[in-house]
């Protein structure tokens, strides 16, 4: 009985397995940064509208 061996020869099929798997983590990445980045927007759009809603609220008690 045979051993199977690595063959470590370069083939078209693992030049696209590797093209395939730089994409993936390539566009995971920027999938990642881009929700991030929104999040963050929608975070300051938040803050700026308790912000006005505090301002509203003091100035209702004030009169």
């Amino acid at each position: 009985m045979t051993t199977p061996k690595l063959d470590m020869r370069i083939s078209l099929g693992n030049i696209l397995t590797a093209l395939v798997f730089i994409v993936t983590i390539v566009g995971g990445y920027y999938a990642v940064k881009n929700n991030a980045e929104a999040n963050q927007k929608d975070i300051q759009e938040i803050k700026a509208s308790i912000r006005e809603l505090q301002q509203d609220s003091s100035t209702k008690a004030e009169t």
